[in-house]
């Protein structure tokens, strides 16, 4: 890894969370060690973890990566690993190496030790230029050492998904590196565990990928290509606002000519380039071969400059690490005595407590970072305390009490006893109306916390407690992302900040997906509500699959009625879930209590007032969002017809992926079922059922079509060569 003012390429790609606090020695200073590698201090964070600053045994120098959640998700532990396992097995001078990897024992942190390079990752490089661009001969070495390191992962099976300049690092010592394997694809790693992950960043992702293909090696031919692209124009090959913005730019716009871009380029890299940005992958050339194209030229040409600028602006230097506290069971916190852990989140550990001075129990929540807490984790988790302490309502769980105390920072909350919303819910089904009079509740405590200037932007069925024996009573918590009206986002000095993205995807508004920080209204929350709505009435989210599945889906899909997932359900329930779930803000309802007022006179029977949506005007709304994706100066007809066009395309992948998902997952129930795994097998036909719709007729697979037995293969008549799957007969092979 290189020196602190990389920026992004010594940022792990793991998401958010946090570790638990340093452990003491019997000097009660932090005695930070992970495995075997004592800790310095922190050369620089990402959104899921840190890079450290460490020493072996030795004494030599690494850059430690940390995922800073003992208890973190599947995904980001899976992905962590991921990134272990693929450098083990890549050895080359063009990928930073890795030197040991494992689990602390005290903290349940996963760490890995990677080789620390003084020098600048190529994103830094460019900024630091007046032109923000590389020479040809500069371009073309860099290019060429990162074909050859593609090559060797490409030779291993191993597809790195996210190349990009920030990921390549460049030293004095005239090395070019290739880093961050966190989303890299390899032969040995389940398609299953990677499906759900951010894959990628927008301006470099080939076509195929944007419209839903498999990853292969070409995709990372392309994503070299549009580096070298912008490395000699000075701006990247698409451009736009948001993501949202690229994404829809990349779906609409032909690819720009790099001769045009950058004058004087020669017409052989230029050739070259293009070959590289073809939209068909079959056409690109691989990595081998744009590296011995190059091998020639870059070892022309000169490129002092390069290794001028690549030298870091100061030696190696890392922050020092916060002191904290570990608790456990028995210690006394303030005048609290910790009883024992009730659960961890996001950002903090929350502990049963005892208030020893009031003589009650409380709810302790401490930041989970312990030692390696930023000042933006610090201002995040006391902005909970901050936001709530304003609320006084039944639905949101008050708070007591909050600061920091011997390095460790807490917030005292009311001791609720529930379970969250997505486990209440999991128990079994519940009857309509009382799910409706438990959304009219949340929707006043959503409602007191609006008209006290507060917006959650994360709402969700995890941050919402349900208690009671007279009926469920929801109680809202978990502000750590809520919004002051009366206070700009800049006045909190945060990284919440136009393009980037906070709160739990599946419930954000489109305003919030895309980054538009200053769109994020009360209105983003009614969003998040009519998703839970969804989510109460059809047991699903609107919008399911993999991240950028959804994020697509969020921002360019109208989402189905929810009685497509519930047949049944009153036109009146769909039309006020869709008027909820509205892309244009100001077609949304405009209040929680506007929402609120709806569902009550859908209760009582009185007239509503959201209105069922034709095909017709949902198409309308769709090409009208997306006007700015198309090039200046086209005419409305063919705005229509090329937003349309793309449009077609998305569904149609999007499509085939989700047919492709629904059979694999029949065909591997009947392998589970085969191997005499009954639960596993459940488990993935449960998994189809989910994906398949109503008016699908799939064929399975030959191969399982032969596992499945005589008994129920004499049911399918006709069909007994080749079985077809529909969702009557998922349901059916589910029981």
């Amino acid at each position: 890894m290189s020196a602190p003012d990389l920026r992004t390429s010594t940022a792990p790609s793991t998401s958010a969370a946090s570790t638990r606090a340093a452990s003491e020695d019997d000097t009660g200073v932090a005695a930070e060690q992970l495995g075997p590698w004592r800790i310095e201090g922190r050369l620089a964070r990402g959104g899921m973890g840190d890079v450290l600053l460490a020493r072996g045994s030795d004494g030599a120098p690494a850059a430690l990566k940390v995922l800073r959640a003992p208890l973190a998700g599947e995904t980001d532990r899976t992905r962590f690993e991921r990134e272990g396992r693929v450098l083990e097995q890549l050895r080359h001078p063009g990928i930073v190496r890795a030197l040991g990897r494992g689990i602390d024992a005290a903290s349940g942190r996963p760490w890995l030790a990677l080789e620390l390079v003084a020098g600048r990752d190529l994103d830094v490089v460019l900024a630091a230029r007046p032109e923000r661009r590389l020479s040809e001969p500069e371009a073309t070495l860099v290019v060429a050492r990162v074909a050859e390191a593609l090559s060797v992962a490409h030779d291993a099976g191993v597809v790195h998904r996210d190349v990009k300049p920030a990921n390549v690092l460049v030293t004095p010592e005239r090395r070019v590196l290739l880093t961050d394997f966190g989303i890299a694809l390899a032969d040995d790693v389940s398609v299953r565990l990677t499906r759900d992950e951010i894959l990628g960043t927008p301006a470099y992702l080939a076509p195929e990928v944007l419209l839903g293909e498999p990853w292969g090696p070409a995709a990372d031919v392309y994503a070299l290509g549009a580096l070298c692209w912008r490395a000699l124009a000075g701006r990247p090959l698409f451009e736009g606002a948001t993501p949202a913005d690229v994404l829809a730019e990349r779906l609409t716009s032909e690819t720009p000519a790099l001769a045009a871009a950058a004058p004087g380029t020669s017409p052989a890299l230029c050739t070259l380039v293009a070959r590289m940005l073809d939209r068909e992958p079959a056409r690109r050339p691989s990595a081998r071969e744009v590296a011995g194209a190059l091998a020639e030229e870059a070892a022309a040409g000169d490129l002092d400059d390069l290794w001028r600028d690549a030298a870091p602006a100061a030696a190696v230097a890392a922050t020092p690490l916060r002191r904290a506290r570990a608790l456990a069971p028995g210690d006394v916190f303030l005048h609290y005595r910790i009883d024992g852990e009730l659960g961890r989140g996001g950002m903090g550990v929350v502990y049963r407590a005892f208030h020893q001075g009031l003589g009650k129990p409380v709810a302790l929540k401490v930041l989970l970072s312990g030692a390696l807490a930023s000042e933006v984790d610090q201002r995040r988790f006391l902005r909970e305390a901050h936001a709530a302490s304003v609320l006084q309502h039944p639905c949101v769980v008050p708070v007591l009490d909050a600061g920091e105390h011997d390095g460790t920072f807490y917030i005292v909350m009311e001791l609720v006893e529930g379970l969250p919303l997505s486990r209440w819910l999991a128990q079994g089904p519940q009857e309509r109306r009382a799910l409706l009079t438990l959304f009219l509740r949340l929707c006043e405590g959503v409602q007191h916390a609006h008209t006290r200037g507060v917006i959650h932007r994360d709402l969700k069925p995890d941050n919402v407690l349900i208690t009671g024996h007279d009926g469920p009573a929801p109680h809202i918590l978990d502000f750590g992302l809520a919004k002051r009206l009366d206070q700009d986002e800049e006045q909190t000095g945060d990284t919440t900040r136009e393009g980037n993205v906070l709160g739990t995807l599946r419930y954000m508004s489109p305003e919030q997906a895309s980054g538009k920080v200053d769109e994020v209204d009360v209105r983003s929350d009614v969003y998040a509500l009519g998703t839970i709505l969804y989510e109460l009435l059809a047991g699903a989210t609107p919008f399911r699959g993999s991240t950028r599945e959804v994020l697509s889906q969020i921002l360019f899909t109208e989402p189905a009625a929810p009685s497509a997932r519930a047949p049944g359900l009153p036109w009146e329930l769909d039309a006020i879930c869709l008027k909820a779930l509205e892309k244009d803000r100001d077609a949304r309802y405009q209040s929680a209590l506007e929402l609120a007022r709806d569902v009550e006179r859908y209760l009582a029977d009185r007239p509503i007032g959201a209105r069922q949506a034709t095909a017709a005007y949902r198409l309308r709304k769709w090409a009208l969002r997306n006007r700015g994706a198309v090039a200046a100066g086209a005419a409305a007809a063919a705005l229509v017809v090329a937003l349309g066009a793309g449009w077609s395309r998305a569904l149609t992948a999007e499509r085939r992926d989700r047919e492709r998902r629904v059979l694999e997952a029949a065909a591997a129930g009947w392998r589970r079922l085969a191997e005499g795994a009954p639960a596993a097998a459940i488990e993935r036909f449960a998994l189809a059922r989910e994906l398949i719709r109503a008016d699908d007729v799939l064929p399975l697979p030959a191969d399982a079509a032969g596992l499945i037995p005589d008994a129920a293969r004499a049911a399918l008549d006709e069909e007994r060569a080749r079985p077809r799957v529909t969702a009557a007969r998922l349901e059916a092979w589910d029981a």
